[in-house]
């Protein structure tokens, strides 16, 4: 029985490379600099109580945040059909209420 294994992704990271982690989920994060600035982070999780990655560079304005996250949740989407149809064509089927 196979379940959804999540899509895969090298986390965002400036200062090092970071491995590959797969995540099925996304939320914003909303933070403070040091200057007063408003940051938006989208972060992405494997499971309600996953590991936080950062799927991309923090963006300034709100207006660019909901895109970007309609983006990453339609990639998640495609990836979870595309698991699927291989579960299908393998002879597993996802059970029922799998993600």
């Amino acid at each position: 029985m196979k379940t959804f294994r999540g899509m895969e992704i090298r986390p965002y990271c400036q200062v090092s490379d970071l491995p590959r982690v797969r995540i099925d989920r996304v939320r914003v994060q909303v933070r403070r600099t040091l200057f007063g600035e408003t940051e938006y982070d989208i972060i992405g999780t494997m499971g309600e109580a996953g590991v936080g990655w950062p799927v991309c560079r923090p963006l300034d304005k709100l207006d660019e945040v909901w895109p970007e996250v309609q983006r990453v949740e339609r990639m998640i989407e495609n990836e979870r059909r595309r698991q699927e149809d291989e579960n299908a064509r393998s002879g597993m089927a996802a059970p029922e209420g799998a993600v």
